[in-house]
């Protein structure tokens, strides 16, 4: 972590795009080939016709090669195993005089990505097959710099409830946690995206049932106190403690109402108004 840190530091890059490919190993150094005695002692010979001649003016290997094909080979047969040692070291001493490039390779890491969920939907499938386990799960990945398709496996009973009782296709549900993690936004922006509304919305504690439940169809569900919800910065420190607690845990959350949900509310808010309870405030 501490190099993926320093790396991040010294080339202005977010720590994220550094820490993927060096937890994943998939860091690709250029590498070189092995030294080829014959490559070397071209090398050496087209660079003694290099000095003095400006770019465009130099000598091309292939054009080279071919009129001095004999004389080369000739040359080449006559030295020693020394001598053709000093060509692979001179060579070898420029390589080492270059700086090694880096490159996260997105394609390697997506592969390792896919490979590793491939052997997890065996698993997850052999599981489910010798037990009675249903369920799914869903990953999806978390930046705009991680190329990593959304990987996802339901069982039968896992699908037909996300169908019937959640009323999304599987799929869908994926990309909708796939938009919430990229976007970075929060849980009430996120639902206010999805609902198509623009303006910004504040918070009403005074009238919560109807300018927010009814007007936005959003419910803060898992209120941990008795009563209505009610305006944390009037709340006394005990219960302001049980409310953030239950807020970090996500006992207490934001979420959108469906068609039928939304109905049941504004059903029993007009009942509760006619039982005298005063639901509606001005």
């Amino acid at each position: 972590m501490e190099a993926a840190v320093n790396i991040a530091r010294n080339h202005h890059h977010l720590l994220k795009w550094i820490q993927t490919p060096l937890l994943l190993k998939n860091m690709t150094l250029q590498s070189h080939r092995h030294v080829n005695l014959w490559n070397a002692f071209l090398k050496a010979k087209i660079s003694k016709t290099t000095p003095g001649r400006d770019q465009g003016e130099r000598v091309h290997l292939t054009e080279y090669v071919a009129k001095k094909k004999n004389e080369l080979l000739e040359g080449y047969k006559k030295h020693t195993a020394d001598e053709q040692q000093v060509f692979i070291d001179d060579i070898q001493a420029a390589r080492n005089a270059e700086t090694p490039i880096v490159r996260a390779d997105p394609k390697a890491i997506s592969n390792t990505v896919s490979a590793a969920f491939a052997t997890m939907d065996c698993e997850w499938t052999s599981l489910c097959a010798k037990t009675s386990l249903k369920g799914f799960y869903v990953a999806v990945h978390g930046s705009v710099e991680d190329l990593s398709a959304p990987q996802m496996s339901f069982t039968t009973k896992a699908e037909t409830f996300t169908k019937k009782v959640l009323d999304i296709e599987p799929h869908h549900l994926a990309l909708k946690l796939e938009s919430w993690v990229v976007s970075g936004i929060n849980e009430l922006d996120f639902i206010l995206t999805e609902k198509r509304i623009k303006q910004k919305v504040q918070m009403n504690y005074n009238n919560y049932k109807q300018r927010i439940v009814e007007r936005y169809g959003i419910a803060l569900m898992g209120w941990p106190l008795d009563g209505h919800v009610k305006n944390p910065g009037k709340l006394h420190r005990a219960d302001l403690e049980k409310v953030i607690d239950a807020l970090q845990k996500e006992k207490c959350r934001l979420v959108k109402l469906s068609k039928s949900a939304l109905a049941a509310w504004v059903a029993d808010n007009k009942a509760r108004q006619a039982h005298g309870e005063q639901v509606y405030k001005p």
